[in-house]
């Protein structure tokens, strides 16, 4: 009886370990689409500035882009 007992707990504990990895996985992949997502909208209000309105048509003048 003790060992089913332990059998029970042990596949317990597996299915809570294999339910927070899911979740940290999830977490994880969350916070680098947010992270992506916040690195490219800086660069597109940046690359919409009108510092780089005129800096682009220079650099694609002169071959650099």
């Amino acid at each position: 009886m003790a060992q089913i007992i332990g059998a029970l707990a042990v596949v317990a504990s597996l299915i809570f370990v294999g339910l927070e990895i899911r979740h940290s996985t999830i977490t994880s992949g969350a916070a680098t689409l947010q992270a992506s997502a916040a690195y490219w909208q800086d660069f597109f209000a940046m690359a919409g500035g009108p510092l780089m309105a005129r800096a682009m048509p220079r650099g694609q003048r002169d071959g650099k882009i």
